[in-house]
């Protein structure tokens, strides 16, 4: 909790995709095929929502989650671009 973390993204799809966190003007656009890096904060407890700005209409949002015990896990979305 409350640690930066990098985190390595990689697009495997067809469409290129981003990686947005609004709250921490966070905005990685990353095409096909192609791989990027950022560093996030993770809160003290709670949830850090994270969207692909091209395809959140379509429901492609995840989750980063602290337990407020130093452990964290990521949650994504399973759709399929």
């Amino acid at each position: 909790p409350g640690q930066k973390v990098e985190l390595e993204l990689k697009n495997k799809g067809k469409a290129a995709h981003t990686f947005t966190i609004s709250k921490q003007s966070v905005d990685k656009e990353v095409q096909p095929g192609d791989e990027t890096e950022t560093e996030v904060t993770f809160p003290q407890s709670g949830q850090l929502e994270f969207v692909c700005k091209f395809h959140q209409s379509s429901g492609m949002i995840g989750v980063l989650t602290t337990s407020g015990s130093g452990s964290s896990s990521t949650t994504t979305s399973d759709s399929k671009y």
